[in-house]
């Protein structure tokens, strides 16, 4: 995943963060992502459909402050704070959240003395070097942002959509999350959710189906050979991801348990609506007047 974000990268020239969510949006098809970044036409559509503020354009400003409370009216966040409930992972708030220029997540520029604001979500005034916003302009504090991910990440299982908590549908980008999130377990969770979406639009990688196992197989080679063996020892097939079935093709194989499920589902008929005569051993329906004709001509 890494070696492919780095390729596109040094070909579009943008932050890696922008780069994956990119590839994520195309389903990670570096050819189908160059031929619409590099069209002129399409260039504005690509990053509008990926929810992501086109850096060759001026970022929008912030809405009115009552603008920005209608949008999170119905915000899960906002449940969370009338409820005084809060994700399953609980988080400590940062003091200040310090990301490169490449980051879309922004700071207010603090000034002397310091200027305060207002959290929209949680209404408590806090001071700029507590807040901070992405591009499109949304800033709330940071224990607010920290809720907001947690639950989106743990509750949600949600790592590639995860959008601005104002409901403007800009992404967060990895470097925001990884910044602002400082549980270990969260962390990982979310770098698992993004590895899975990209070993699943990868149809040259595929998860080992291992007991506990959490690598992940990549094809090197069309060889024709479909049977791998994972360093756990576990042998299955590239393609189906079943055990290994070589010679038969894995369309015969799909066939076959179609066909030993309908004989099973078969057989679970046939055991709650026949019976075997005592007598003759024949396989009868199960129905009183029926059973005692067939009985009584054996």
């Amino acid at each position: 995943m890494f070696e492919c974000v780095k390729k596109v990268k040094e070909t579009i020239k943008l932050p890696s963060t922008t780069v994956r969510l990119l590839l994520q949006h195309v389903h990670w098809n570096e050819q189908r992502l160059m031929e619409q970044f590099f069209d002129p036409d399409y260039q504005d559509k690509l990053f509008r459909d990926a929810n992501i503020v086109n850096p060759f354009k001026k970022s929008p400003n912030v809405d009115g402050v009552e603008d920005l409370k209608r949008q999170l009216s119905s915000s899960p966040l906002h449940s969370f704070r009338r409820q005084g409930l809060t994700p399953s992972t609980p988080s400590t708030p940062s003091p200040m959240i310090m990301t490169p220029p490449s980051s879309p997540l922004i700071n207010l520029k603090p000034v002397t003395p310091i200027i305060e604001h207002t959290c929209v979500i949680c209404c408590v005034t806090k001071s700029s070097n507590e807040m901070g916003g992405l591009k499109c302009g949304h800033v709330f504090c940071i224990e607010c942002w920290q809720y907001y991910l947690i639950s989106k990440i743990m509750d949600e299982g949600i790592s590639e959509t995860i959008s601005c908590p104002a409901k403007c549908n800009i992404r967060v980008d990895d470097i925001t999350v990884l910044h602002i999130i400082e549980s270990q377990d969260v962390r990982n969770k979310y770098q698992y959710l993004i590895t899975n979406s990209f070993v699943q639009c990868n149809r040259k990688m595929r998860w080992c189906p291992g007991k506990n196992c959490k690598n992940a197989i990549k094809e090197l080679l069309s060889s024709g050979v479909t049977t791998v063996t994972c360093t756990c020892h576990t042998s299955f097939c590239f393609q189906c991801g079943d055990d290994g079935h070589e010679p038969i093709k894995c369309e015969w194989l799909r066939r076959w348990h179609k066909k030993c499920q309908d004989d099973s589902e078969t057989s679970n008929w046939i055991a709650a609506n026949t019976k075997d005569c005592p007598k003759c051993h024949v396989t009868i329906g199960n129905h009183v007047a029926l059973l005692q004709y067939l009985f009584f001509i054996c």
